[in-house]
């Protein structure tokens, strides 16, 4: 009767979590639009734009403690290019209260590409990254 329960329990757990989800994908939906361009933040999904599209990432973040995302490695330059990059604080604005890293691209040409980052503090030498992410991203005509 147990094992009986479990499987109800467990069953029901995973129709929760799918139903949660929806039926993805796969594709990075945004996050929001800034203007006309989309926002990303969710790197298990891939950001999917056309050529000429303008997009933006959105990171957590905070300052006041010496991190700041980088590029772990160059980007392929002959399909997206970086735009810009800004730190934008929480509306709460409390001493030490973390914020967001917003990084702008645009897609150049048709193709694929990883966008990989990192989170660290630029001074600190041989110490692992806090964090980790990788964005792909696919250009459309």
């Amino acid at each position: 009767m147990k094992k009986i329960l479990l499987a109800i329990i467990m069953t029901c757990c995973c129709i929760g979590l799918v139903t949660a989800q929806g039926q993805s994908d796969g594709v990075n939906k945004p996050l929001r639009k800034s203007g006309e361009n989309p926002v990303y933040n969710d790197p298990a999904r891939s950001i999917e734009v056309t050529i000429g599209q303008e997009f933006f990432i959105e990171l957590e973040a905070n300052a006041t403690t010496g991190y700041q995302w980088q590029l772990t490695k160059p980007l392929n330059s002959s399909i997206i290019e970086l735009l810009s990059t800004e730190y934008r604080v929480s509306e709460n604005a409390l001493a030490g209260s973390g914020g967001k890293e917003i990084w702008k691209f645009r897609a150049i040409d048709q193709g694929k590409t990883i966008i990989s980052m990192k989170y660290i503090r630029s001074w600190e030498k041989d110490v692992p990254p806090a964090k980790n992410v990788q964005f792909r991203v696919v250009i459309h005509h």
